[in-house]
């Protein structure tokens, strides 16, 4: 049976409807196109993030690190100034024998206090006698960071005399020497240096706890004795730096209820000190903790939110597909079944426009 031609046209239905057919499919590789490009960039994008995630990983597992030896070793100086607090209140009661053990206790606390602040362990030392830059760490890939500030947790001090020369504690464990007698010969033990106003050491020290003697105090204004050599310095003036806790001859060793109470409000400030930086550090590791997960999370689930991109490609794919097939169907029953509309395609399909192609739903 012959196939009848559209009136005037010069078109069959059947290359009408394969006109139909070609525009049709152009369209949609047009649309595949742009769908594949759209999802394309979607996941590099995912990979570009993804990537730059796990490339913050160290640096805040490192944070973490950091931060939990940082918390640790306050918490150590913690335990020292509550054993320097219990020293003093057992001084209150004590004989003068039970005064002169807890001196030496007193003391070698504060240097183990002294110790835990000025480890070597981490860089920088955020909570050492020595001023360190604050410690940072990018926690985000727009380039946010964290960061946290230098506090000295030690405890020292420094007198200078009325001679101007500076009094100043050392830790060394070579043998102390004074007037030819070896006085000191263990890790435990530190003495007090006079250096003179160039720094150079003048050659006379005096051992902590056993060879200084407070004769006064009021504000910053000092006065001792050198016990070995009968020497006094009138007139010089203390500093103190960090918990600004002082040896026990500096509490009139223990002895007094002036020096006891001295060394009570020291001590007590000093908690103050070190509990609000636990805090501060508990808080930041938290936090640190919380950026590492996050960062793990997410390098870590790149692949799963890729393997969804592509997921959605594909539906996206087959909906696009089969609106197409849809719109022929409906085109060919169209073309079929209405000279009026056979003649519009006919005018549309000649010029094989690339514009936009309503949708006819069956």
């Amino acid at each position: 049976m012959a196939i009848s031609s559209v009136s005037g046209s010069g078109y069959s239905i059947l290359s009408l409807q394969s006109r139909l057919q070609k525009f049709t499919s152009d369209r949609l590789a047009r649309d595949q196109a742009a769908i594949l490009n759209g999802f394309s960039h979607k996941t590099s994008a995912q990979q570009r993030v993804g990537a730059q995630w796990e490339a913050l990983r160290p640096n805040i597992d490192s944070a973490v690190s950091y931060l939990q030896d940082l918390k640790s070793r306050v918490e150590e100086i913690k335990v020292y100034v509550r054993k320097l607090a219990d020293l003093e209140n057992r001084a209150r009661t004590g004989t003068a024998s039970q005064i002169a053990q807890y001196v030496f206790q007193f003391d070698d606390t504060l240097r183990k206090l002294n110790q835990a602040a000025n480890a070597t362990s981490q860089r920088p030392n955020l909570i050492g006698g020595t001023f360190a830059n604050d410690y940072s760490y990018i926690n985000d890939i727009t380039n946010g960071q964290a960061s946290f500030a230098y506090n000295d947790l030690s405890s020292n001090y420094t007198i200078v005399d009325s001679g101007g020369n500076t009094w100043a504690k050392s830790t060394s464990t070579d043998r102390i020497v004074i007037n030819g007698n070896r006085v000191a010969d263990n890790s435990n033990t530190s003495s007090l240096v006079q250096y003179d106003s160039s720094g150079n050491a003048t050659g006379i020290s005096a051992v902590i706890t056993q060879d200084l003697q407070l004769d006064s105090l009021s504000g910053n204004s000092i006065g001792f004795t050198q016990i070995s050599t009968s020497t006094s310095f009138t007139g010089a003036t203390l500093s103190t730096s960090g918990l600004n806790i002082l040896d026990s001859w500096a509490y009139a060793g223990l002895a007094t209820s002036a020096g006891r109470a001295r060394a009570a409000s020291a001590i007590e400030s000093a908690l103050t000190t070190v509990n609000a930086k636990i805090q501060v550090y508990g808080s930041a590791l938290s936090r640190a903790t919380f950026d590492s997960g996050f960062a793990e999370i997410y390098a870590a689930g790149t692949n799963g939110r890729i393997s969804t991109l592509n997921r959605q490609q594909l539906l996206a794919m087959q909906e696009s597909s089969q609106a197409a097939v849809r719109n022929i169907q409906a085109g060919n029953f169209a073309i079929n079944r209405n000279s009026g509309l056979r003649a519009s395609y006919m005018a549309l399909l000649k010029t094989g426009s690339p514009g936009t192609f309503f949708n006819i739903q069956t």
